[in-house]
C-alpha cells in the first residue's frame, strides 16, 4: 500500500497518521514509526496534506461473476491507489476525505487540529482538535477538552462529531456518545449529508456548552461519596445486569477495575478515591489501557479503534450515563 502524499503506512490497521508539532506522540503508535507534523494554527488542507487524508474517493460498477452489472450495489475504490475500500449501495454519497473536515477551519477560533489520520485502507477518518478551554475537577486534576470528527466509507458509519474529553493525568478518554447518540453532528452519507455539514459551521458555542456541562457532571460525580458495597452493585448492574449470576470473566473484570479504583492513576490526586468519578476514573483506565481488545497483539491500533469507536467508547457512555442517574437521584 502507498499513497501520494508520501505518508508512510502505518502497520496494519492505521494506514495514515499525523499530529500537531509539539505534542506527544500517542502511547498506541509505535515508536519506530515516522511521524508527519503540522506548524500551530494549520487549517485543514495542511494537516489533510500530513496526515495522509488529502486523497478522493470514487465509485465503481460491481459485476457478478458471470458479467452482469449490479444495479443496487456499488463500489467504492481509492483513486489514488485504486484499492477497493468497500460496497455501498446507490443512494449512498462519498463525502470526499480532504472535504469532510474542511468546514471546521470556520469553527476553530483557538482549537488546533491535533492528531489525523485513517484506518484500513481509509475505510474510515478521524480528526482529533484540542481546544483551548481546559477544566479541573479538583485541585491537580485536570481534563483537555478534544473534538473528534469521523467520517468512513464502509457504507454503515455516519460522519460524526463528539465532544471528547481526556483526562491529563492517565490520558484516559472520558465520554463518548456512542450510546446516547448526543452527537454535535450525525449524518448519514446521503444527498443530505453536505446541507448537515454546512449547518454546524455556528459550533463553537456548543462545544464550550459542552464542555462546560461535562465539567459540572464530573465535578458532581466527585462531590458524592461511594462505599465498597456501592461500588460492587454498580459494577454488577454495569457489566452483568439481567444475569442472575456473574460469571468468572466478569469477577475478573470486575476485581480489575475495584483494583485501579484503589491504585490506579490519579488515585493519589486529593478528592479523587473515595468518590463516583473515583468510579468512573477507573472504569476508563480499564477500558483504555487493560480491557482485552479483539486483534490487539496483531494490531496496537485495534486498542485505540474499540477507545473512540468500538465496544470500550460504549462501555464508557454506559457507566457515564448510569453514575450521573445515580448522583442526580
Amino acid at each position: 500500500m502507498g499513497n501520494k502524499k508520501g505518508v508512510k503506512p502505518m502497520p496494519a490497521n492505521i494506514y495514515s497518521f499525523g499530529m500537531l508539532e509539539g505534542s506527544e506522540r500517542p502511547w498506541w503508535v509505535n515508536a519506530n514509526t515516522q511521524i508527519n507534523t503540522w506548524p500551530k494554527d494549520s487549517l485543514w488542507e495542511k494537516v489533510a496534506d500530513q496526515s495522509g487524508l488529502a486523497w478522493n474517493a470514487a465509485f465503481q460498477p460491481l459485476q457478478t461473476i458471470n458479467g452482469k452489472t449490479v444495479t443496487s450495489h456499488r463500489a467504492i475504490v481509492r483513486e489514488d491507489t485504486g484499492e477497493p475500500i468497500s460496497v455501498v449501495k446507490n443512494r449512498y454519497h462519498i463525502v470526499q476525505p480532504k472535504d469532510s473536515f474542511k468546514f471546521f477551519d470556520e469553527v476553530i477560533n483557538g482549537i488546533q487540529y491535533y492528531t489525523a489520520g485513517s484506518l484500513g485502507n481509509g475505510s474510515k477518518l478521524w480528526v482529533l482538535a484540542k481546544m483551548p478551554y481546559q477544566s479541573e475537577i479538583v485541585n491537580g486534576d485536570k481534563i483537555d477538552n478534544f473534538v473528534l470528527l469521523s467520517n468512513s466509507f464502509d457504507g454503515a458509519t455516519t460522519l460524526k462529531i463528539l465532544f471528547t474529553p481526556i483526562r491529563v493525568v492517565c490520558q484516559n478518554t472520558l465520554i463518548q456518545a456512542e450510546i446516547t447518540g448526543n452527537y454535535l453532528l450525525n449524518a448519514k452519507h446521503t444527498e443530505s449529508v453536505v446541507t448537515k455539514i454546512q449547518s454546524v459551521k455556528g459550533l463553537l458555542s456548543e462545544l464550550n456548552e459542552k464542555a462546560l456541562k461535562t465539567e459540572l457532571d464530573l465535578k458532581k460525580m466527585q462531590s458524592e461519596r461511594v462505599t465498597d458495597t456501592q461500588i460492587e452493585e454498580f459494577l454488577k448492574s454495569l457489566l452483568a445486569e439481567g444475569k442472575e449470576e456473574t460469571s468468572t470473566r466478569t469477577a475478573n473484570v470486575m476485581t480489575a477495575i475495584t483494583d485501579l479504583y484503589q491504585n490506579g492513576k490519579g488515585t493519589d490526586i486529593p478528592g479523587v478515591k473515595g468518590t463516583y468519578y473515583g468510579l468512573y476514573n477507573a472504569i476508563t483506565e480499564y477500558t483504555d489501557h487493560f480491557k482485552s481488545v479483539r486483534g490487539e497483539k496483531e494490531d496496537v491500533s485495534k486498542r485505540f479503534e474499540s477507545i473512540n469507536f468500538g465496544t470500550s467508547a460504549r462501555l464508557k457512555e454506559d457507566a457515564f450515563t448510569k453514575i450521573m442517574n445515580l448522583v442526580n437521584t
